[in-house]
């Protein structure tokens, strides 16, 4: 359970706790969402090396890591990270200890951060703990705590019913523009989990983050945008050979909560979160993987949360109670040529019949397309370069029929969100993005540059547009950001750092505010072991 606390203390309180923090022998399992090691044995596919899994249902699970020996004979052969690579896929304990620190001058910034919530000034975070295994039990401790300087800046006014002033001001979706007024702690269990590896299936309870589809920024049906939630689930322990493919699934039944900042003075009723993924890679084409996945979220009956709920996925649903997101996707690597192209296309909303969805199929869809080149630079270096496309503003039949904004419903008003972030793509609702980056992979860790165009919630601009008595040029007012950026991971002995930098420049915030610039910096220390 998150618990947060108003601070008002100095920030000298704040660095002393890190650097105390920094020297704590705490520690975790291996290969999350957000570990370089995840990032390199997808480029190490692009190479050649022999990898079972599709890539698409992430966190990797420790029978993925089993046979990575052909992955690890590129750059990365030895420090930290492939250390804790070969500690989760063999050894029956480890630990480790990471510290991230953030900073944004202007205001907050959005990103595949997990339960880190940046805001404006320094952002702390501190994640810890160790993975026991025995035979087919695993059992991981790795609780995350967080400090939020969550400085002021300038908010978009709305009128919103019910709602605070922190509240997101388009629309009811639990994305707060603040996280309230003051400093604050948070904390949860992080990237915890209890798992029985039981031959081909797995189970377990988990907050771990996680990562659908073949998306490498923006994972439209499930990302880490957010913290991962409290759930159960069932699957695959590997990937599974059936007659002419091999396959991976995962079913999960969680609870959503709320932030603070929404509908403050009301109790929290929760939602429901249930979902399923399932990827093939046919043996007859290689490098091939074909996928769909399905969530359903929304609030409970008078009674409270109920087993109909959470198997909504098999079962029709009373969509004025609940939602639901779905997806088909495919990733094709193709090694010889060191190049891999993606796609995922989603629906927000269902059709009304066969007709229906020949007629209009782009209705409530939203979309995402990849592709990534993968370079020899001598024996030592590799540079991919990626390019992915994100689209999930509203299309053209919502002239029309009612076409609901991607992550947002009418009854379940907190949306597709966890403690007041989105479990989706963190372009956000209405929102796309165009992404084009390179990476650099050295013996001692790796460097990418990045340039990235944003465009925040359209839908939303152009509901704007329609009704406001704004006296200028309507269509220059797009909330547009331009970033260009660069991230560094170096490895020394037993330490692996990170440092990441960032300057954006917005332009129309909120549609009618001014033209803002945004400097973003993180930095990175982790420390692993195993016996």
């Amino acid at each position: 359970m998150i618990r947060r606390r108003p601070l008002r203390s100095s920030r000298g309180c704040a660095v002393a706790i890190l650097a105390l923090l920094i020297s704590s022998p705490l520690g975790a399992q291996g290969v999350g969402v957000q570990d370089p090691m995840q990032r390199y044995l997808r480029m190490m596919q692009l190479a050649g090396a022999s990898e079972p899994t599709s890539m698409t249902l992430l966190p990797l699970t420790p029978p993925d890591l089993a046979n990575t020996d052909s992955a690890l004979s590129g750059p990365w052969r030895s420090g930290p990270a492939v250390d804790r690579l070969r500690a989760w896929s063999g050894a029956s304990v480890s630990w480790d200890t990471e510290t991230r620190g953030f900073y944004n001058s202007s205001h907050p910034r959005r990103a595949n951060d997990g339960s880190v919530w940046q805001g404006r000034g320094l952002t702390t975070a501190v994640e810890g703990g160790g993975s026991l295994r025995w035979k087919a039990l695993s059992v991981t401790l790795r609780p995350s705590v967080r400090w939020h300087a969550n400085d002021a800046f300038s908010i978009a006014p709305h009128d919103l019913p019910g709602q605070s002033e922190w509240s997101y001001p388009w629309r009811p979706i639990d994305l707060p523009q603040r996280f309230g007024p003051d400093p604050f702690w948070a904390a949860d269990l992080g990237q915890s989990e209890l798992r029985l590896d039981a031959g081909p299936v797995a189970v377990g309870l988990s907050s771990r983050d996680a990562w659908w589809g073949p998306a490498q920024k923006n994972a439209i049906v499930l990302g880490n945008a957010a913290g991962g939630v409290p759930r159960a689930f069932i699957g695959s322990s590997r990937p599974v050979d059936v007659p002419f493919a091999s396959v991976e699934w995962r079913w999960i039944f969680g609870r959503l909560s709320r932030s603070h900042w929404f509908a403050p003075g009301t109790a929290d009723p929760g939602r429901y979160l249930t979902g399923a993924i399932v990827a093939v890679s046919p043996e007859a084409v290689s490098g091939l993987h074909l996928g769909a996945s399905l969530v359903s979220y929304g609030r409970p009956s008078d009674r409270g949360l109920s087993v109909d709920d959470y198997l909504s996925l098999l079962v029709p649903t009373d969509t004025s109670t609940a939602d639901q997101l779905g997806s088909v996707f495919f990733r094709w690597v193709l090694p010889r040529s060191g190049f891999e192209v993606y796609a995922e296309w989603a629906r927000n909303d269902r059709s009304v019949d066969f007709e229906d969805f020949l007629l209009e199929p782009q209705h409530a869809q939203g979309f995402t397309l990849g592709l990534e080149k993968l370079f020899d630079w001598g024996p030592e270096r590799r540079v991919s370069v990626l390019a992915e496309l994100t689209h999930l503003e509203a299309e053209g039949t919502s002239r029309l029929r009612d076409n609901p904004t991607f992550y947002a419903h009418s009854v379940a008003l907190e949306g597709y969100t966890h403690r007041g972030q989105l479990l989706g793509a963190v372009v956000g609702p209405g929102g796309s993005q165009q992404y084009l980056g390179a990476t650099i992979y050295g013996r001692r860790g790796r460097t990418e540059f990045w340039v990235r165009r944003s465009v925040r919630d359209n839908d939303a601009f152009y509901e704007w547009a329609d009704t406001t008595s704004f006296d200028g040029c309507l269509f220059c007012q797009h909330d547009v950001s331009f970033e260009a950026g660069a991230d560094v991971v170096l490895f020394h002995d037993s330490w692996e750092t990170g440092w990441s930098g960032a300057l954006t420049r917005q332009r129309n915030r909120w549609f009618t505010g001014p033209d803002v610039w945004n400097l973003s910096l993180g930095l990175r220390f982790r420390r692993s072991g195993s016996r």
